[in-house]
């Protein structure tokens, strides 16, 4: 199993009590089959903008989804991994792109914004949409007509970089990084279900030593699978950051049973 390229099954695992307002809209979304307006994605590094994005765009592509609005995981739409032309029972024109690589390729660019004025199946993740630069006045003549889904993502300290009429264009979804608390029990559960040895004292030194990046977390937790036996202790942390002293304190106390 490789966790870098690993994204949420349910709804239910984007987790954050902050979050859950703007979480629970899309889910509803989904669950009627109905595409929400432009969506923008505005989150600090390592918010969960990309995991969001792409299931929010699985979720409506899937022709197979649960009563509480997951994807399946096992149809063709929910298989495909890169962007694709229809033409093999695909429900959605799919494309997921990195502005600052379509600043660049403005062909590339203008061949997806055809795409959306002339097509009504079509869903497109732009990530980095600041990326675009003086391209972004592009899709203020797109935004309007289109009629499938369109995700955009930012960080929070990029979305003023954006022109005023089209950032109103965008329905906007402020995510905040979750608590330690949370991440905490997030990845204990995460941790037991891939068979890693991990109780919430180390899981917590991870949670804060690494400033609750969620992609660290991940990282680390791959490291701990490539061992045998599977196990997240305080050597394995070493590798990844410097303990502080209080936490070192913590993890030198007699081991605790694992959860």
């Amino acid at each position: 199993m490789t966790l870098n390229t690993w994204t949420p099954k349910t709804w239910s695992e984007f987790i954050g009590e902050t979050n859950r307002p703007y979480i629970e809209r899309l889910q509803t979304s989904a669950i009627r089959r109905a595409p929400p307006r432009p969506v923008l994605l505005i989150a600090p590094f390592g918010g969960g903008k990309s995991a969001l994005g792409d299931f929010l765009i699985k979720s409506h592509a899937c022709p197979n989804i649960t009563p509480t609005g997951d994807p399946c995981h096992a149809c063709y739409d929910c298989q495909i991994v890169l962007p694709a032309q229809n033409g093999m029972g695909q429900s959605y024109l799919r494309y997921t792109e990195d502005c600052h690589l379509l600043r660049t390729d403005r062909e590339r660019l203008i061949d997806v914004l055809d795409v959306m004025q002339q097509e009504d199946k079509v869903a497109v993740f732009f990530d980095e949409l600041h990326g675009l630069g003086r391209n972004l006045n592009l899709l203020l003549t797109v935004l309007p007509k289109f009629q499938g889904i369109f995700v955009a993502a930012i960080k929070d300290t990029e979305y003023h970089k954006l022109p005023p009429e089209l950032f109103d264009r965008f329905r906007k979804v402020w995510l905040q990084i979750p608590t330690v608390d949370e991440l905490v029990q997030f990845f204990c559960n995460k941790a037991g279900s891939l068979g890693i040895k991990a109780d919430a004292l180390h899981v917590g030194v991870m949670v804060e030593g690494c400033g609750r990046s969620f992609r660290t977390c991940l990282d680390i937790l791959q490291a701990a699978l490539d061992r045998s036996p599977a196990v997240l202790d305080r050597r394995l942390l070493e590798e990844f950051f410097d303990l502080d002293p209080s936490a070192a304190r913590l993890l030198d106390e007699p081991s605790r049973p694992p959860q």
